[in-house]
């Protein structure tokens, strides 16, 4: 008995020293830039940013400015305290239906499905021109909202405030990576017209940022997997525990032997 404890004893300590043995993976974001002081500066290509297309059931925050002659009702009106005579400010927010249409008071129904947010804007001023002296209005998706998931720190989905956010940016919001994440492996889920796309990325490489998948878009999940190290490390720790378990088993046993006795 007191051979198999001791054996038991010694696979707990090989499993420990095998953990922390692992080789390390490099964790490092773009590795294909030079780590060294003495390098000069790298300039890096980044894709063109496209503005986000509004789809159905995406929520627009839309602010008319300029109204001095009319008291909108159809928008909150908030008047600029410190200076009253400068004009009124009017926002508020409108859902976008199946058919891609939003229904604003005095201009009515106005298809937006399919289009930018800066076209969109200038469609819906041009009908407020009809109405308004030199209207101002500005537009952006209220619901923006992308998911991050994973081996990051704070998984969750994250409303933001700017429609131009890269994958970097979402990484940064959930606190980044761990050191169990997956660099060269990232998954982006995507809704296309009907389906989902899945694309990976690599995040090693500079050639990210070239990617016309760097910016995300509204409704955007990115998924960082786990690697090796992760899955090693939960084996092994499995494995300790039931060693822990029959060792302790083991001795048990012997000193009931021994009581008997």
């Amino acid at each position: 008995m007191q051979s198999t404890s001791f054996g038991l004893s010694i696979l707990c300590m090989a499993t420990a020293a095998c953990v922390s043995c692992t080789s390390s993976k490099r964790i490092a974001y773009f590795q294909d830039i030079s780590d060294s002081l003495t390098s000069r500066a790298r300039l890096l290509q980044t894709t063109p940013f496209q503005e986000p297309v509004i789809l159905p059931d995406d929520r627009l925050h839309i602010t008319l400015r300029n109204i001095t002659a009319l008291d909108y009702s159809g928008f909150t009106r908030v008047t600029d305290s410190a200076s009253p005579e400068s004009g009124v400010t009017n926002t508020s927010e409108f859902l976008v239906d199946h058919n891609g249409r939003i229904t604003i008071p005095l201009i009515g129904s106005v298809n937006l499905s399919g289009l930018t947010t800066t076209a969109a804007k200038d469609t819906v001023q041009s009908r407020f021109a009809h109405f308004f002296n030199e209207p101002v209005v500005s537009l952006r998706i209220a619901n923006f909202t992308i998911t991050v998931l994973g081996e990051v720190s704070r998984p969750s989905s994250y409303l933001v405030a700017k429609e131009k956010i890269s994958v970097l940016d979402a990484l940064g919001l959930a606190g980044d990576m761990t050191i169990y994440g997956k660099r060269e492996n990232v998954l982006l889920i995507r809704n296309s017209t009907a389906d989902k796309e899945a694309i990976r990325l690599d995040l090693s490489s500079s050639s990210i940022m070239r990617s016309p998948y760097f910016y995300l878009k509204q409704g955007d999940v990115l998924y960082v997997e786990p690697n090796k190290s992760k899955m090693n490390a939960l084996d092994a720790t499995k494995t300790r525990n039931y060693a822990l378990m029959a060792s302790g088993l083991s001795v048990l046993i012997v000193l009931v032997s021994r009581l008997n006795f």
